[in-house]
Order: C-alpha cells, then structure tokens, then sequence
C-alpha cells in the first residue's frame, strides 16, 4: 500500500531507479538527480538482483542502469526486467564497453548509453529523450548491433549509415539533412537505396528488419 500510494503521488514526475556497484558513484547520482524537481529516485542499489527487487515494489520510469558485466551485472538486467513487467526505459552509465557490449544492450532495447564521467545537463538531456522514447545512442553501437542481428554487414556507404542512425532517433527527412549537411532530395535518395538493400518498404519495417524488434518497446 505505502508503494502505491508513493506512486501515485509522484506521477507528475520521473522516477528513477539507480542501479551500479560503485557505492560513491550512485550516491553522487543520487543527490544530483534527486535534488531537481523533475525527478523522484525511487531506488538506489549496488546490484540488479538488488533493483529488480525494489522494481517489485515500486514503479520506475527510467533506470540508469551502470555497465558492470560481472555474472549477474548490467547486461542481464532487461532480460529479466521484462518478463517482471517493467516497461520504463533505460540509460546505461559506463565508463568503459566494448563494442559488442554496446551492440549487446542496443539489441535489448536500451534508450541511451552515457559516459560515467560527463556534464550532469548532457546526462539529464539524455534521460528526458528516453523517457519520451527517443533513442541517444552512438552510431558505432547501433551499427554494431544491426550487423549482429543480421549475421552480416549490410552493403550500406557510410552517407547511408549516418540517415539510418538519425532516421532511428525520430528526425525527418528534413532534420536528418540539417543534421549531417546534405540536401533533402539526397537524404530520400539514401533512403530509396537503404529500402531496396533492406526489402523494407516503411520507416517501422526498416526498424523491425535491422534490430529484430528488439529495440522496440511495446
């Protein structure tokens, strides 16, 4: 009953679940995000095991989730998450992963991965996006994970990588031209060639073939 009713009375805010080892590392994150009205931490724990038991008792929007890959750590916390019924998004805070670790956690649907060590406005942005379901992810990791999916690389010029990296992120054709300095008749025209080397013949088909639907929250 107490998480209900805490729940209920700070649906006018974000809540946030914080999730990493380093015990200064989230006490800091903590005291910034909980000192600025727009948010609410609901939890502060060193383990997902840890999280995933405070998500059974109360409701998070958002999870900045740290990167750690011990046994047990960061990379399984989605896959467990899910199934328990959580539906918020998630930042992931690192201060070093690989590129397959990056592709492993764009593959399960991540909204952004950060740098630990960043300007807390940079961070607060990227939490706003996610929750708003926008993506801020480098296109280096979601490259990475498309290729993973689909076993191979796509026969994609690097012009064509740079729409599709900004076409998952929202933007239209005419955001995606300012964005990278092209013409919009060139940005459709990269486009017609990403649909004909894909089969796809939407934006949301595009997105479905290239991450599997694994970045797709429902």
């Amino acid at each position: 009953m107490q998480a209900t009713a805490l729940a209920r009375s700070m649906t006018n805010k974000i809540r946030v679940l914080i999730i990493d080892a380093g015990t200064m590392f989230r006490e800091s994150i903590a005291r910034l995000i909980g000192g600025i009205p727009d948010f609410h931490i609901v939890g502060c724990t060193g383990t997902v095991t840890e999280g995933l038991d405070v998500l059974r008792h109360y409701t998070a929007d958002l999870v900045l989730l740290g990167s750690s890959q011990r046994p047990g750590g960061a990379i399984t916390f989605l896959p467990r998450a899910r199934p328990q019924g959580f539906n918020g998004a998630v930042v992931v805070l690192t201060s070093e992963l690989t590129l397959a670790e990056g592709a492993a956690f764009v593959q399960q649907g991540v909204s952004a991965i950060c740098p630990k060590i960043q300007d807390i406005d940079a961070l607060l942005e990227a939490m706003q996006l996610a929750v708003q379901g926008v993506t801020t992810i480098e296109e280096r990791y979601f490259r990475a994970a498309t290729e993973l999916r689909s076993g191979q690389g796509l026969d994609l010029t690097e012009r064509e990588w740079h729409i599709i990296h900004h076409l998952m992120d929202g933007l239209s054709n005419k955001q995606i031209a300012a964005r990278i300095g092209m013409s919009e008749a060139t940005v459709k025209a990269g486009l017609r060639r990403v649909y004909d080397a894909t089969g796809a013949r939407s934006r949301s088909q595009l997105a479905c073939i290239l991450l599997d639907g694994a970045a797709m929250r429902q």
